[in-house]
C-alpha cells in the first residue's frame, strides 16, 4: 500500500470523528489501497488538504478564499490539463508562492461530455485565467503529453500554448505528490471539489500500472493534472525584483540624487 511508504498522521479537528459509512460510489474500491488519504485541515488563513483516508470524512467546515500577500503579483501562475476522451478533460490554476514555498491551487475547469471541443477548452481556459489572474503575463501551462495535435491545435487556432509534461513513472510520479503534500506545500481551495474529490478517492486499479475509474471521478483527471503542475513548477527562481513593490509609477526619486546620477554620467562620457 502507498500508505506505508509516507504515513500521514490524522490531524486537525475532524481526525477524531467517526466517518460516515461510503456512498455506494466507493464500495469498489474498499479493498484497495488509497493514493491520498484526506481529512481536510483548515489552517489560517489558507485551507490544507492534507490526504488521509479513503472512506469521505464528515462534512467539511465553511473555509475562507485562499489569501495573498503584497508579493503576488510576481509570483508564477500556472495552468495544466489533463487531456480527457472517454473521461473528463480536467484543468487546474494555481500559483506557486515563492516566499512560503507552497502551490495554491485556486481554481478549475472539468469538461466533459461530447461537446468538449478544442475551442470550448481555449474559451474556457482563456475567460478563467482573465477572471483569477487579471491579465498577467506570467503564466505557464502544462498539459498532457499523449495528445500533441490537440495542443497544436490550440496553439495554432487559437493562442493558447500548452508545453507537453516530461513523464516519469507513475508510481515515481504518484510519490513525487505525495512527498509534496507530507511536506504541507499544497493549498487547495473549495473551488476545486474535483480535484478534492479525486485526492480522496484515488486508487491504483488491481495491477497497479495506473488510476481506476470511477463512476463519479472518472479517470481521476484532475489528480493526474495536479501532478503535471507539481512536477513542473520552477521551485528555484526568485521572482521578486530586486526593487521589491517600489513600481516606476510609485517609487519617488529626489530630484538631487537624480541631478547627481546625470552629472556622474556626463564625467563619465566627458573627452
Amino acid at each position: 500500500m502507498i500508505d506505508d511508504i509516507l504515513p500521514l498522521p490524522p490531524v486537525g479537528p475532524l481526525a477524531a470523528e467517526p466517518a460516515p459509512p461510503p456512498p455506494p460510489a466507493f464500495k469498489a474500491a474498499a479493498d484497495a489501497a488509497p493514493l491520498f488519504p484526506c481529512p481536510t485541515v483548515p489552517l489560517p488563513p489558507d485551507p490544507l488538504f492534507e490526504l488521509a483516508s479513503l472512506a469521505p470524512p464528515p462534512p467539511d467546515p465553511p473555509l475562507s478564499p485562499l489569501l495573498s500577500d503584497v508579493w503576488r503579483m510576481y509570483y508564477q501562475n500556472y495552468v495544466s490539463m489533463d487531456i480527457g476522451g472517454r473521461h473528463k478533460t480536467a484543468i487546474l490554476y494555481g500559483y506557486y508562492d515563492f516566499r512560503k514555498s507552497v502551490l495554491q491551487v485556486v481554481d478549475e475547469s472539468i469538461l466533459t461530455g461530447q461537446d468538449t471541443t478544442t475551442d470550448l477548452i481555449a474559451k474556457t481556459i482563456v475567460s478563467k485565467e482573465l477572471e483569477l489572474f487579471k491579465g498577467q503575463s506570467n503564466i505557464r501551462r502544462i498539459a498532457d503529453n499523449n495528445n500533441v495535435i490537440l495542443l497544436q491545435d490550440m496553439s495554432l487556432m487559437h493562442g493558447v500554448h500548452f508545453a507537453p509534461t516530461s513523464k516519469d513513472t507513475l508510481l515515481a510520479m504518484v510519490n513525487e505528490l505525495r512527498v509534496f503534500v507530507a511536506q504541507g506545500r499544497l493549498y487547495v481551495s473549495d473551488n476545486c471539489q474535483e480535484l478534492i474529490g479525486c485526492l480522496r478517492a484515488g486508487i491504483w486499479n488491481k495491477q497497479r500500472t495506473q488510476f481506476d475509474v470511477s463512476d463519479m471521478y472518472g479517470h481521476f483527471g484532475a489528480l493526474a493534472s495536479l501532478i503535471y503542475m507539481v512536477r513542473n513548477i520552477d521551485q528555484y527562481t526568485n521572482p521578486i525584483p530586486v526593487t521589491g513593490t517600489a513600481l516606476p509609477s510609485t517609487h519617488y526619486i529626489h530630484f538631487e540624487h537624480e541631478n547627481q546620477t546625470r552629472t556622474n554620467l556626463k564625467r563619465m562620457f566627458r573627452r
